[in-house]
């Protein structure tokens, strides 16, 4: 398996292939772009002859990291794809000095929250019917606080 980062023009037709294959409903092409637009986010894939799986974030109003959306196709589920996408995005925000990674999901989606509370992040809070153009699912906001393995790391460069 080979992982990168990519730029949505490269991948938008392949995100939408494995949204689709991914989610009951995916996003409507003109919302997912609308989302994306005027932020500065990231892109990684997961390929193997084709593209497998993706992760996108960005950073959100607060200067956080917001993990948006990620998918992987179903027969390459369970195969620890999600899990190396998701590292990958940690690895990056505490590279780059972000002390959190945020991210909402629902029970809907129970695979998420194992992955998420395996890579350590903790529930925060949860709000009824926060979709309301959509779904009706209690929102669950789950957190990642980097603050100290940042500094961990940035210790470890001093000391060598």
């Amino acid at each position: 398996m080979q992982y990168l980062e990519t730029t949505l023009k490269d991948s938008l037709e392949d995100i939408f292939s494995i949204g689709k294959e991914s989610f009951h409903e995916f996003y409507p092409r003109d919302k997912f772009l609308k989302r994306l637009q005027d932020k500065k986010y990231w892109i990684y894939l997961a390929k193997d002859k084709d593209m497998v799986g993706f992760k996108i974030f960005y950073e959100d109003k607060d200067g956080q990291i917001y993990d948006w959306l990620d998918g992987v196709r179903p027969p390459y589920r369970r195969m620890g794809i999600a899990t190396t996408l998701i590292n990958m995005e940690i690895d990056f925000a505490r590279q780059k000095g972000y002390s959190k990674v945020k991210l909402k999901t629902h029970d809907g989606h129970p695979e998420m929250i194992a992955l998420c509370k395996k890579v350590g992040f903790v529930e925060v809070r949860r709000e009824p019917h926060h979709w309301k153009d959509s779904i009706d699912q209690e929102a669950i906001f789950l957190e990642l606080g980097l603050g100290a393995f940042a500094k961990n790391k940035l210790l470890d460069k001093f000391k060598n």
